[in-house]
């Protein structure tokens, strides 16, 4: 529907592999029920519960309570609630929502849960729609000049930030000259010069709690899914399949003249994934037929996609291989014993980063945050 200057379109996303979009909250065992016989895991209101507790047993319950939670060696609150023979199924007032998990979850250390609206249903910020359209759009835009800067900022320094060139790229609004910063000479960031003011992307339509499921992730090595590697890391996801709308604005007075927006915003994310497919998900072609988008364009979003979709160095070789060791030499950088955890690639790695990100659901395994869009 247009609005003068304004084109509004409602666009239908389609979950193709599970999705991850972390609220940054981490619940411990603690603070879900983990019920074993149904395959659910039900979050409760910790206020509201206390509450219960409060109300309908004997002080000695809250003392228990307290020591629970303070003692490291008992972990499960499912334990806890047996314990004192105080039901969970159905879920009592107290819990705040339910989510369905996998049958061979019997036991979860920890819960990272999924982004929710103010009535607790789990949504897509429009900021992730944007940030993944942007990186697609920055890639298409980017020429030589750029791709070489930004491959020389790397192999200078490889712990840096490369965002200067890159956003270079999208200087196609003449809008106000760009300020330049006196001591690196180089132009700084102005969203005022930014493409994507052109468009306006809204919060997507709530998931449906039935659309929800909790998933694993797993470490994959390009060499075949026999050594696949078991995280201890449990999300909240939404499931293949599941659906969401969302909508987009474009105003016309700032998209370049002569350029369908639409056109090219499908076209860049459809070179996107083409480039990460050659960087290295082509290892990991079995796991990718399920996620193949026939009708619409391609976008991946959320976490656990991987290194080769969230950075532009790809971009900048003819080949994606011959970036394939300055990759791991970024990687390197980023993942020190400081940081928690050590990156070492094995001789002759096929792909950079070497180990695939995927997602079980349903028996099977997933590419994570892949989605299809309908514009």
């Amino acid at each position: 529907m247009k609005y003068g200057h304004l084109e509004r379109i409602q666009v239908r996303l389609t979950v193709k592999g599970p999705l991850y979009i972390g609220s940054g909250e981490k619940l411990t065992a603690k603070e879900f029920i983990l019920d074993n016989a149904r395959h659910i895991v039900h979050v409760p209101s910790m206020p509201d519960m206390v509450n219960a507790f409060l109300t309908a047993r004997q002080r000695s319950l809250q003392e228990d309570y307290i020591r629970f939670m303070t003692d490291a060696n008992q972990k499960r609150l499912a334990d806890f609630l047996t314990r004192h023979a105080i039901p969970f199924n159905p879920p009592p007032a107290w819990v705040r929502y339910s989510i369905q998990a996998q049958p061979e979850f019997t036991a979860m250390n920890g819960l990272l849960t999924f982004v929710k609206d103010a009535e607790g249903r789990a949504y897509i910020p429009g900021s992730s729609i944007k940030g993944a359209m942007r990186t697609a759009l920055i890639a298409a835009r980017m020429d030589e000049t750029a791709k070489n800067a930004l491959w020389r900022e790397l192999e200078a320094n490889h712990g840096d930030r490369h965002e200067s060139f890159a956003e270079q790229t999208m200087r196609t609004l003449d809008c106000t000259p760009w300020k330049i910063n006196k001591q690196t000479g180089l132009p700084e960031k102005d969203a005022v010069n930014d493409l994507l003011r052109a468009l306006e992307i809204s919060d997507s339509s709530p998931f449906r709690p039935e659309d929800m499921t909790v998933c694993r992730r797993h470490w994959l090595p390009a060499d075949g899914e026999e050594r696949v590697s078991r995280s201890p890391v449990f999300m909240e996801c939404a499931r293949p399949g599941a659906r969401a709308m969302f909508y987009l604005t474009i105003d016309h007075s700032l998209w370049p003249a002569g350029e369908d927006a639409v056109k090219t915003i499908a076209a860049a994310l459809c070179d996107w994934e083409s480039l990460c497919y050659i960087a290295g998900e082509k290892h990991f072609a079995r796991l990718l037929a399920d996620t193949a988008c026939v009708e619409g364009a391609p976008i991946v979003l959320g976490g656990g996609t991987g290194f080769q979709r969230k950075s532009l160095v790809y971009r900048t070789r003819p080949y994606p291989e011959q970036a394939a060791d300055l990759v791991h030499d970024v990687l390197r950088k980023q993942f020190t014993r400081r940081t928690g955890c050590t990156y070492k690639p094995p001789e002759n790695a096929k792909t950079a980063p070497y180990m695939f990100k995927a997602a079980g659901y349903d028996g099977k395994l997933y590419p994570m945050g892949v989605c299809e869009l309908s514009l």
